[in-house]
Protein backbone atom coordinates (compact mmCIF):
# COMPACT_ATOMS: atom_id res chain seq x y z
CA UNK A 1 0.00 0.00 0.00
CA UNK A 2 1.46 3.29 -0.68
CA UNK A 3 2.34 5.13 2.43
CA UNK A 4 1.05 8.31 2.24
CA UNK A 5 -1.77 10.16 1.39
CA UNK A 6 -0.21 11.64 -1.22
CA UNK A 7 1.54 8.70 -2.35
CA UNK A 8 -2.08 7.06 -2.95
CA UNK A 9 -3.17 9.92 -4.99
CA UNK A 10 0.40 9.37 -7.15
CA UNK A 11 -0.49 5.51 -7.44
CA UNK A 12 -4.46 6.50 -8.42
CA UNK A 13 -3.30 8.70 -11.37
CA UNK A 14 -0.53 6.08 -12.17
CA UNK A 15 -3.41 3.78 -12.57
CA UNK A 16 -5.80 5.80 -14.25
CA UNK A 17 -3.48 7.72 -16.93
CA UNK A 18 -1.79 4.00 -17.70
CA UNK A 19 -5.07 2.77 -18.46
CA UNK A 20 -5.56 5.78 -21.65
CA UNK A 21 -5.52 4.14 -24.83
CA UNK A 22 -1.97 5.45 -26.20
CA UNK A 23 -2.92 8.57 -28.85
CA UNK A 24 -2.16 9.75 -32.12
CA UNK A 25 -2.70 12.83 -31.95
CA UNK A 26 0.43 15.10 -33.40
CA UNK A 27 2.32 17.00 -30.68
CA UNK A 28 0.92 20.50 -31.45
CA UNK A 29 -2.39 19.33 -30.74
CA UNK A 30 -1.96 17.57 -27.45
CA UNK A 31 -3.40 18.97 -24.38
CA UNK A 32 -0.75 21.14 -22.71
CA UNK A 33 -1.88 20.40 -18.97
CA UNK A 34 -2.03 16.75 -19.72
CA UNK A 35 -0.95 15.01 -16.45
CA UNK A 36 2.56 12.82 -17.25
CA UNK A 37 3.84 10.53 -15.27
CA UNK A 38 6.63 11.17 -13.71
CA UNK A 39 7.98 8.64 -11.11
CA UNK A 40 7.40 5.17 -10.76
CA UNK A 41 5.60 4.12 -7.87
CA UNK A 42 5.03 0.51 -6.48
CA UNK A 43 1.54 -1.09 -6.62
CA UNK A 44 1.07 -3.99 -4.54
CA UNK A 45 -1.49 -4.77 -1.34
CA UNK A 46 0.23 -6.61 1.13
CA UNK A 47 -1.13 -7.70 4.30
CA UNK A 48 -0.69 -5.19 7.00
CA UNK A 49 -3.72 -5.05 8.57
CA UNK A 50 -6.26 -4.68 5.41
CA UNK A 51 -7.42 -8.32 5.35
CA UNK A 52 -10.63 -7.41 7.44
CA UNK A 53 -11.58 -4.16 5.29
CA UNK A 54 -15.07 -5.82 4.25
CA UNK A 55 -14.36 -4.92 0.72
CA UNK A 56 -13.89 -6.90 -2.30
CA UNK A 57 -10.60 -5.42 -3.39
CA UNK A 58 -9.68 -6.03 -6.91
CA UNK A 59 -5.92 -7.63 -8.02
CA UNK A 60 -4.69 -4.48 -9.56
CA UNK A 61 -6.29 -1.99 -6.40
CA UNK A 62 -9.10 -0.23 -8.57
CA UNK A 63 -11.70 -0.27 -5.91
CA UNK A 64 -9.87 0.97 -3.43
CA UNK A 65 -8.60 3.86 -5.07
CA UNK A 66 -12.71 4.07 -6.68
CA UNK A 67 -13.33 4.50 -2.92
CA UNK A 68 -10.29 6.74 -1.66
CA UNK A 69 -10.37 9.30 -4.07
CA UNK A 70 -12.97 10.60 -2.89
CA UNK A 71 -11.91 11.40 0.56
CA UNK A 72 -8.25 12.47 -1.09
CA UNK A 73 -8.94 16.71 -2.18
CA UNK A 74 -6.04 16.10 -4.39
CA UNK A 75 -7.23 13.33 -6.52
CA UNK A 76 -10.61 15.17 -6.78
CA UNK A 77 -9.56 18.07 -8.46
CA UNK A 78 -7.36 16.19 -10.43
CA UNK A 79 -10.71 14.15 -11.38
CA UNK A 80 -12.45 17.50 -11.55
CA UNK A 81 -10.06 18.81 -13.98
CA UNK A 82 -10.03 15.79 -16.67
CA UNK A 83 -13.66 15.56 -16.27
CA UNK A 84 -13.97 19.53 -17.64
CA UNK A 85 -11.29 19.00 -19.90
CA UNK A 86 -13.55 16.02 -21.17
CA UNK A 87 -16.34 18.33 -21.76
CA UNK A 88 -14.10 21.44 -23.31
CA UNK A 89 -12.97 18.83 -25.53
CA UNK A 90 -15.33 16.18 -26.30
CA UNK A 91 -16.07 15.19 -30.18
CA UNK A 92 -12.85 16.72 -31.41
CA UNK A 93 -13.15 19.69 -30.13
CA UNK A 94 -16.66 20.65 -31.32
CA UNK A 95 -17.57 22.92 -28.67
CA UNK A 96 -14.05 24.58 -29.74
CA UNK A 97 -15.01 25.18 -33.13
CA UNK A 98 -16.83 27.84 -35.12
CA UNK A 99 -19.69 26.66 -36.74
CA UNK A 100 -20.56 27.86 -40.52
CA UNK A 101 -23.36 28.77 -42.25
CA UNK A 102 -23.02 26.30 -44.01
CA UNK A 103 -23.49 23.73 -41.21
CA UNK A 104 -19.56 23.47 -41.73
CA UNK A 105 -17.06 23.00 -38.54
CA UNK A 106 -13.74 25.06 -38.25
CA UNK A 107 -10.96 25.14 -36.26
CA UNK A 108 -10.74 27.96 -34.05
CA UNK A 109 -6.98 28.36 -34.73
CA UNK A 110 -7.30 27.81 -38.58
CA UNK A 111 -9.35 30.52 -39.60
CA UNK A 112 -9.90 32.87 -36.94
CA UNK A 113 -6.36 33.55 -36.14
CA UNK A 114 -5.35 36.79 -34.61
CA UNK A 115 -8.82 38.17 -33.78
CA UNK A 116 -8.15 41.71 -32.97
CA UNK A 117 -9.42 43.48 -29.54
CA UNK A 118 -9.04 47.50 -29.46
CA UNK A 119 -8.95 49.63 -26.22
CA UNK A 120 -12.00 51.64 -26.26
CA UNK A 121 -10.57 54.93 -24.19
CA UNK A 122 -7.00 54.82 -25.99
CA UNK A 123 -7.38 53.23 -29.41
CA UNK A 124 -4.35 50.87 -28.79
CA UNK A 125 -4.41 47.29 -30.39
CA UNK A 126 -4.11 44.72 -27.13
CA UNK A 127 -3.03 41.57 -28.17
CA UNK A 128 -5.21 38.59 -26.35
CA UNK A 129 -1.81 37.61 -24.76
CA UNK A 130 -1.19 40.26 -22.89
CA UNK A 131 -4.87 41.59 -21.36
CA UNK A 132 -3.81 40.32 -17.95
CA UNK A 133 -0.26 42.10 -18.20
CA UNK A 134 0.58 45.17 -15.76
CA UNK A 135 -0.44 48.18 -17.80
CA UNK A 136 -0.74 52.14 -17.06
CA UNK A 137 -3.81 53.65 -16.38
CA UNK A 138 -4.22 57.11 -15.16
CA UNK A 139 -1.21 58.00 -13.28
CA UNK A 140 -1.00 54.16 -11.70
CA UNK A 141 -0.69 51.14 -13.12
CA UNK A 142 -2.97 47.90 -12.63
CA UNK A 143 -3.18 44.05 -13.48
CA UNK A 144 -6.28 43.92 -14.64
CA UNK A 145 -8.67 41.56 -13.28
CA UNK A 146 -12.13 42.37 -14.74
CA UNK A 147 -12.65 42.54 -18.26
CA UNK A 148 -15.45 44.10 -20.26
CA UNK A 149 -15.57 43.65 -24.17
CA UNK A 150 -18.18 44.71 -25.93
CA UNK A 151 -19.09 44.15 -29.90
CA UNK A 152 -21.44 44.59 -31.85
CA UNK A 153 -23.47 40.91 -33.28
CA UNK A 154 -21.24 38.52 -35.39
CA UNK A 155 -18.35 40.68 -34.73
CA UNK A 156 -16.40 37.22 -32.97
CA UNK A 157 -17.12 37.79 -29.24
CA UNK A 158 -17.91 33.59 -28.73
CA UNK A 159 -15.19 33.28 -31.24
CA UNK A 160 -12.75 34.81 -28.81
CA UNK A 161 -14.17 33.00 -25.65
CA UNK A 162 -13.14 29.82 -28.02
CA UNK A 163 -9.98 31.08 -28.35
CA UNK A 164 -9.01 31.33 -25.10
CA UNK A 165 -10.18 28.12 -24.23
CA UNK A 166 -8.56 26.59 -26.99
CA UNK A 167 -5.48 28.53 -26.59
CA UNK A 168 -5.57 27.81 -22.84
CA UNK A 169 -5.90 24.20 -23.14
CA UNK A 170 -3.09 23.74 -25.90
CA UNK A 171 -1.12 27.05 -25.88
CA UNK A 172 -0.54 27.35 -21.98
CA UNK A 173 -2.24 30.75 -22.78
CA UNK A 174 -2.12 32.33 -19.05
CA UNK A 175 -1.33 29.47 -17.07
CA UNK A 176 0.97 31.36 -15.07
CA UNK A 177 -1.67 33.49 -13.89
CA UNK A 178 -4.47 30.48 -13.94
CA UNK A 179 -5.36 27.12 -13.12
CA UNK A 180 -9.04 26.74 -13.89
CA UNK A 181 -11.31 28.42 -16.70
CA UNK A 182 -14.48 28.17 -16.62
CA UNK A 183 -16.72 29.48 -19.92
CA UNK A 184 -20.30 30.10 -19.59
CA UNK A 185 -22.69 31.40 -22.57
CA UNK A 186 -24.72 33.28 -20.00
CA UNK A 187 -27.85 32.13 -22.48
CA UNK A 188 -27.84 28.81 -21.19
CA UNK A 189 -29.11 30.50 -18.28
CA UNK A 190 -32.37 31.60 -20.13
CA UNK A 191 -35.66 30.13 -18.78
CA UNK A 192 -34.70 29.37 -15.41
CA UNK A 193 -36.05 30.82 -12.52
CA UNK A 194 -35.52 28.76 -9.15
CA UNK A 195 -35.98 30.38 -6.25
CA UNK A 196 -32.36 29.22 -4.98
CA UNK A 197 -29.54 28.94 -7.77
CA UNK A 198 -26.03 28.22 -6.58
CA UNK A 199 -22.65 27.65 -8.29
CA UNK A 200 -22.99 24.36 -7.50
CA UNK A 201 -26.38 23.82 -9.63
CA UNK A 202 -24.38 25.69 -12.26
CA UNK A 203 -21.10 23.27 -12.40
CA UNK A 204 -23.83 20.41 -12.34
CA UNK A 205 -25.98 21.65 -14.98
CA UNK A 206 -23.16 23.09 -17.33
CA UNK A 207 -19.91 20.71 -17.05
CA UNK A 208 -21.27 17.38 -15.60
CA UNK A 209 -24.79 16.44 -15.99
CA UNK A 210 -23.50 13.36 -18.02
CA UNK A 211 -20.84 12.80 -15.66
CA UNK A 212 -21.79 9.55 -13.55
CA UNK A 213 -19.78 11.27 -10.64
CA UNK A 214 -21.90 14.76 -11.51
CA UNK A 215 -22.48 15.56 -7.55
CA UNK A 216 -18.88 14.92 -6.46
CA UNK A 217 -17.12 17.12 -9.18
CA UNK A 218 -20.06 19.91 -9.04
CA UNK A 219 -18.93 20.11 -5.10
CA UNK A 220 -15.54 19.45 -5.61
CA UNK A 221 -15.47 22.89 -8.51
CA UNK A 222 -17.56 24.25 -6.08
CA UNK A 223 -15.08 24.42 -3.24
CA UNK A 224 -12.16 25.75 -5.86
CA UNK A 225 -13.99 28.27 -6.92
CA UNK A 226 -14.65 29.21 -3.06
CA UNK A 227 -11.25 28.86 -1.81
CA UNK A 228 -9.15 29.17 -4.62
CA UNK A 229 -10.52 32.17 -6.46
CA UNK A 230 -8.06 33.65 -7.74
CA UNK A 231 -6.69 30.83 -10.24
CA UNK A 232 -10.03 30.70 -11.85
CA UNK A 233 -11.33 32.96 -14.75
CA UNK A 234 -14.50 33.33 -15.70
CA UNK A 235 -15.79 33.69 -19.22
CA UNK A 236 -19.13 35.37 -18.92
CA UNK A 237 -20.09 35.62 -22.55
CA UNK A 238 -23.03 37.13 -24.06
CA UNK A 239 -24.39 39.35 -21.16
CA UNK A 240 -26.68 41.02 -23.70
CA UNK A 241 -28.62 37.57 -24.33
CA UNK A 242 -29.85 37.59 -20.24
CA UNK A 243 -29.89 41.24 -18.88
CA UNK A 244 -33.23 41.65 -19.91
CA UNK A 245 -34.68 38.64 -18.18
CA UNK A 246 -34.28 38.92 -14.53
CA UNK A 247 -35.11 41.98 -11.51
CA UNK A 248 -32.07 42.54 -10.18
CA UNK A 249 -34.09 41.46 -7.09
CA UNK A 250 -35.15 37.95 -8.26
CA UNK A 251 -32.94 34.98 -7.09
CA UNK A 252 -31.70 34.49 -10.88
CA UNK A 253 -30.91 38.50 -11.11
CA UNK A 254 -28.85 37.92 -7.84
CA UNK A 255 -27.29 35.17 -9.10
CA UNK A 256 -25.95 36.49 -12.08
CA UNK A 257 -24.74 39.22 -9.83
CA UNK A 258 -23.08 36.26 -8.16
CA UNK A 259 -21.27 35.73 -11.39
CA UNK A 260 -20.55 39.04 -12.74
CA UNK A 261 -18.58 39.55 -9.18
CA UNK A 262 -16.62 37.11 -9.08
CA UNK A 263 -12.86 37.90 -9.05
CA UNK A 264 -11.47 36.94 -12.71
CA UNK A 265 -13.61 37.45 -15.35
CA UNK A 266 -13.72 38.34 -18.68
CA UNK A 267 -17.17 39.53 -19.89
CA UNK A 268 -18.52 40.03 -23.67
CA UNK A 269 -21.58 41.70 -24.56
CA UNK A 270 -22.72 43.91 -26.89
CA UNK A 271 -22.19 47.52 -25.87
CA UNK A 272 -26.37 48.56 -25.26
CA UNK A 273 -26.32 45.97 -22.51
CA UNK A 274 -24.38 47.15 -19.88
CA UNK A 275 -26.80 48.08 -17.26
CA UNK A 276 -26.07 44.76 -14.93
CA UNK A 277 -23.00 46.16 -14.43
CA UNK A 278 -23.27 49.94 -12.82
CA UNK A 279 -22.40 48.10 -9.40
CA UNK A 280 -19.59 45.65 -11.05
CA UNK A 281 -15.87 47.30 -11.10
CA UNK A 282 -13.80 46.89 -14.77
CA UNK A 283 -10.92 47.17 -14.68
CA UNK A 284 -10.33 46.87 -18.66
CA UNK A 285 -12.88 48.16 -21.10
CA UNK A 286 -12.42 46.66 -24.79
CA UNK A 287 -14.21 46.35 -27.72
CA UNK A 288 -13.88 43.63 -30.36
CA UNK A 289 -13.21 44.90 -34.18
CA UNK A 290 -13.40 42.89 -37.36
CA UNK A 291 -11.03 41.51 -39.49
CA UNK A 292 -7.78 43.48 -41.44
CA UNK A 293 -7.53 42.92 -44.89
CA UNK A 294 -5.09 40.54 -44.83
CA UNK A 295 -7.51 38.11 -42.02
CA UNK A 296 -10.13 38.71 -44.94
CA UNK A 297 -7.53 37.31 -47.54
CA UNK A 298 -6.42 34.63 -45.49
CA UNK A 299 -10.26 33.56 -44.49
CA UNK A 300 -11.35 33.57 -48.08
CA UNK A 301 -8.54 32.01 -49.49
CA UNK A 302 -8.26 28.89 -46.82
CA UNK A 303 -8.90 25.53 -48.48
CA UNK A 304 -11.93 24.67 -46.12
CA UNK A 305 -13.75 27.78 -46.74
CA UNK A 306 -12.94 27.57 -50.78
CA UNK A 307 -10.89 24.34 -52.27
CA UNK A 308 -10.97 26.09 -55.39
CA UNK A 309 -8.20 29.11 -55.63
CA UNK A 310 -9.90 30.66 -58.60
CA UNK A 311 -12.99 31.14 -56.63
CA UNK A 312 -11.42 32.44 -53.37
CA UNK A 313 -8.98 34.73 -56.04
CA UNK A 314 -12.66 35.66 -57.93
CA UNK A 315 -14.03 36.50 -53.60
CA UNK A 316 -10.93 38.49 -52.79
CA UNK A 317 -10.47 40.65 -55.96
CA UNK A 318 -14.01 41.60 -55.69
CA UNK A 319 -13.88 42.44 -51.76
CA UNK A 320 -10.67 44.30 -52.34
CA UNK A 321 -12.29 46.59 -55.67
CA UNK A 322 -15.20 47.49 -54.06
CA UNK A 323 -14.78 49.00 -50.32
CA UNK A 324 -18.68 48.74 -49.28
CA UNK A 325 -18.45 45.28 -49.93
CA UNK A 326 -15.42 45.02 -47.85
CA UNK A 327 -16.77 47.03 -44.76
CA UNK A 328 -19.25 43.74 -44.97
CA UNK A 329 -16.34 41.34 -44.88
CA UNK A 330 -14.73 43.31 -41.73
CA UNK A 331 -18.01 41.66 -39.84
CA UNK A 332 -16.75 37.55 -39.80
CA UNK A 333 -19.60 36.09 -39.83
CA UNK A 334 -20.98 38.40 -42.94
CA UNK A 335 -17.55 36.91 -44.40
CA UNK A 336 -18.56 33.60 -44.08
CA UNK A 337 -22.10 34.57 -45.09
CA UNK A 338 -20.39 36.44 -47.63
CA UNK A 339 -17.96 33.40 -48.75
CA UNK A 340 -21.14 30.90 -49.04
CA UNK A 341 -23.68 32.31 -50.95
CA UNK A 342 -20.94 33.65 -53.76
CA UNK A 343 -22.14 32.98 -57.19
CA UNK A 344 -20.08 35.17 -59.82
CA UNK A 345 -17.50 37.79 -59.51
CA UNK A 346 -19.26 40.95 -59.23
CA UNK A 347 -17.07 41.96 -62.77
CA UNK A 348 -18.70 45.79 -63.80
CA UNK A 349 -22.11 45.25 -62.63
CA UNK A 350 -23.69 47.97 -60.83
CA UNK A 351 -22.20 48.20 -57.06
CA UNK A 352 -25.70 49.70 -55.42
CA UNK A 353 -27.88 46.70 -57.01
CA UNK A 354 -25.14 44.34 -56.62
CA UNK A 355 -24.78 45.21 -52.48
CA UNK A 356 -28.59 45.11 -52.57
CA UNK A 357 -28.65 41.37 -54.18
CA UNK A 358 -25.50 40.46 -51.59
CA UNK A 359 -27.76 41.59 -48.45
CA UNK A 360 -31.03 39.86 -49.59
CA UNK A 361 -29.15 36.37 -50.03
CA UNK A 362 -27.29 37.00 -46.51
CA UNK A 363 -29.93 37.47 -44.89
CA UNK A 364 -32.03 34.64 -46.63
CA UNK A 365 -29.25 32.47 -45.72
CA UNK A 366 -29.09 33.44 -42.10
CA UNK A 367 -32.61 33.11 -41.93
CA UNK A 368 -32.54 29.71 -43.18
CA UNK A 369 -29.81 28.71 -40.52
CA UNK A 370 -31.86 30.10 -37.69
CA UNK A 371 -35.30 28.52 -38.53
CA UNK A 372 -33.29 25.47 -39.31
CA UNK A 373 -32.30 25.43 -36.00
CA UNK A 374 -35.73 26.12 -34.69
CA UNK A 375 -37.06 23.00 -36.59
CA UNK A 376 -39.07 25.03 -39.15
CA UNK A 377 -38.82 24.82 -42.97
CA UNK A 378 -39.64 27.24 -44.95
CA UNK A 379 -38.99 27.86 -49.19
CA UNK A 380 -36.39 30.36 -50.55
CA UNK A 381 -39.27 32.15 -52.63
CA UNK A 382 -41.16 32.96 -49.75
CA UNK A 383 -37.70 34.19 -47.48
CA UNK A 384 -37.12 36.33 -50.94
CA UNK A 385 -40.66 37.85 -51.03
CA UNK A 386 -40.48 38.55 -47.28
CA UNK A 387 -37.31 40.79 -47.29
CA UNK A 388 -38.35 42.52 -51.06
CA UNK A 389 -41.89 43.57 -49.48
CA UNK A 390 -40.03 44.76 -45.74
Amino acid sequence: MPKSKYDRVQAWKMHTVCAIKEQTTPPEQKLASTLKRTKTYDWSLKSCGWEDVGQDLSDDGSALLADSYRKCITAREYYTKNALLDFYTQDDDKQLQIQRLSGDRLPVDHCYINLNVVDSDQGDEVPLESLFDCREQGDRKIWPKKIFIEGQAGVGKTTLCKKVVHDFLYRNLWSDCFDWILWLPLRHLKGKHADSYSLRDLFHHEYFSQHQDSALLADTLDSIVAWNSARVLWLLDGLDEVSQDWDAGSPMGRFLQTLLKQPQTIISSRSYSTKQLSGVKQDLKLRTVGFHAEQIEKYVRAKEIHPDPETADKIWESIDEHSRIRDIAQIPIQLDALCYIWKEPLGNSNTARTMTTIYQAICVESLRKDLWRREKTIGVKCLHRTILLS
